[in-house]
């Protein structure tokens, strides 16, 4: 019931990501097999947080806040949601794209910027998550999430079209 990555070597990498998805974007699921991924969807303790989709599955021993170990890309989020829009969950889509585009707003009118990625939990400022925090010398961010982020831009206007062809 889900697709995970594997190594040049064939090998699986035990991870729940959010990359495990995309096969419903690429239209190559077997319907009965889109069902179960809808439920890891749906799953409040793996990828149905406040803000889906994390990069990461919330029950996965490597989720954490930083970069692509737990936050919300927007780029994912669409290419899922227009995936399950072909699977037939268009009520799932626009839910995960609603409160996507909510988040986004709530973020840019408290900041005043679009960034890079955001917090699954609602909670943290996308500002203050980290962004590759264990590549750092001395203990502190690498460097700090991307504001004025293009792509995300991007995808938000793309969401926000999207729930317009509701």
């Amino acid at each position: 019931g889900f697709y995970y990555d594997s190594t040049i070597e064939g090998t699986r990498i035990n991870v729940k990501a959010i990359s495990g998805f995309t096969p419903l974007f690429a239209g190559v699921v077997p319907y009965v097999q889109s069902a179960r991924m809808v439920q890891h969807l749906k799953d409040e303790k793996k990828f149905g947080s406040s803000l889906p989709i994390p990069s990461v599955s919330l029950d996965d021993a490597s989720f954490e806040l930083d970069m692509w170990r737990g936050p919300v890309w927007l780029n994912y989020n669409y290419l899922i949601c227009l995936g399950l829009i072909e699977y037939g969950y268009k009520e799932l889509a626009f839910d995960i794209a609603k409160k996507t585009i909510r988040e986004v707003e709530r973020w840019y009118l408290d900041r005043g910027t679009i960034f890079e990625y955001y917090d699954p939990f609602c909670v943290t400022s996308p500002d203050k998550l980290l962004r590759k925090g264990r590549l750092s010398l001395d203990g502190g961010p690498y460097v700090g999430p991307i504001k004025d982020f293009n792509w995300s831009a991007a995808m938000y206007i793309a969401m926000v079209e999207l729930l317009g062809k509701k």
